[in-house]
């Protein structure tokens, strides 16, 4: 019998309007690590922000963590661009300091916009 490794994404709608991102392999897992009482598997985000819903997945296509781990903070990034970075947390933008946070976030939008100009071959 094999196992897939299979990564998914997710994002969870959370109190006073933020939102978590996060990749796992066990989807249904992960998630209700977040909802349980005792959030002990959850994450500090969620543990502050309790989780209302989960408002989207994502099969990531991939068993590669890393590359997971890419696509969590390009979500990150997407939902932040939608909600207000100061409302949104995942992968790599999960620090508390929000000045920090969206400072990080900036600066990936920008890298994006100059690497789609850039010809890369």
């Amino acid at each position: 019998m094999t196992y897939s490794l299979k990564l998914y994404g997710y994002v969870l709608e959370c109190t006073n309007n933020k939102y978590y991102v996060g990749i796992a392999y066990n989807l249904n897992k992960r998630i209700a690590a977040h909802f349980s009482e005792s959030n002990k598997r959850g994450s500090v985000f969620t543990k502050i922000y309790k989780p209302i819903k989960c408002v989207a997945s994502y099969d990531l296509n991939t068993e590669s963590y890393q590359e997971a781990e890419l696509y969590e903070n390009l979500l990150t990034i997407y939902y932040s661009k939608q909600y207000g970075f100061e409302n949104v947390a995942g992968g790599n933008f999960v620090v508390r300091d929000t000045l920090i946070r969206k400072k990080s976030i900036e600066n990936c939008i920008k890298l994006n916009e100059i690497a789609e100009y850039r010809d890369w071959e």
